[in-house]
């Protein structure tokens, strides 16, 4: 778990977690959290995603703080998108919380994705449709999935061309992520065609014409986002307090 996550556990009211999940995280749940057991395995779901989704509505319109816990990374073969628009369509206020994945928990046993000599990046894909049945996964699927880029801002129009060069069209969506896990930070939108100029406006934002580490995001991936709702939605809040009395406060700005 991330501290986030176990802080998230120890503050929720209703916990509804997947089957995949080490069941000692629960440990950190407040006295008279509610838990529902809502896991999928393949071929046996205790529940279907609508009725999921459904007693996330349920219990958050209720007043209570509903954590969603899932195992791995909500992001990856989650069902995220599909939850998400459950409390959206009722502008219901939420948080996102990354999570870590299985194929970076592999790296214990010597399995890595990325290996300097060996491999410079991995691709990420399942054999099941939207609706479980089979998928292709040769070259052609692997070309459409999104692109994540590392430490590539300081050859942006190289990698413009060369995704331009393989088919990729120029108005298809980008993101350039700057400082992602900093607070504050956001994602300049763009398209494949933009990658170059917005990596320059970040250079020079940054006044010392540093080009600043960042992450490419190319594909319909890079169009995705999330609303805040609440009464503080979006707003940047001052809290002068110090202390335990800060914690409360944070607390109390999050509900």
């Amino acid at each position: 778990l991330t501290e986030d996550v176990r802080d998230a556990l120890s503050r929720c009211e209703v916990c509804l977690h997947d089957a995949l999940l080490d069941p000692g995280a629960l440990r950190f749940l407040p006295p008279g959290a509610e838990v529902l057991p809502v896991g999928k395995r393949s071929g046996s779901h205790s529940l279907q995603q609508e009725e999921i989704s459904a007693l996330i509505r349920r219990h958050a319109r209720r007043g209570k703080r509903v954590l969603r816990l899932k195992g791995g990374d909500p992001g990856i073969f989650g069902r995220l998108a599909e939850e998400v628009r459950a409390v959206e369509d009722l502008a219901l206020p939420y948080r996102v919380l990354p999570g870590l994945s299985s194929f970076q928990a592999a790296a214990r046993w010597g399995i890595l994705p990325t290996s300097r000599g060996l491999s410079r990046g991995f691709t990420v894909i399942t054999p099941r449709g939207d609706g479980g049945e089979e998928a292709p996964i040769g070259r052609d699927a692997r070309a459409e999935a999104p692109v994540f880029i590392y430490m590539g801002t300081e050859r942006a129009e190289e990698i413009r061309r060369t995704l331009a060069a393989e088919g990729r069209p120029p108005e298809e969506p980008a993101a350039v992520l700057f400082g992602i896990g900093s607070p504050g930070a956001a994602p300049i939108r763009t398209s494949l065609a933009g990658i170059p100029e917005a990596v320059r406006s970040a250079r020079e934002a940054a006044g010392d014409g540093a080009v600043p580490p960042g992450l490419i995001v190319v594909g319909a991936a890079a169009a995705g986002s999330w609303t805040n709702h609440g009464l503080l939605a979006g707003k940047r809040v001052l809290l002068t307090a110090g202390g335990a009395a800060r914690d409360k406060a944070e607390e109390a700005v999050r509900d």
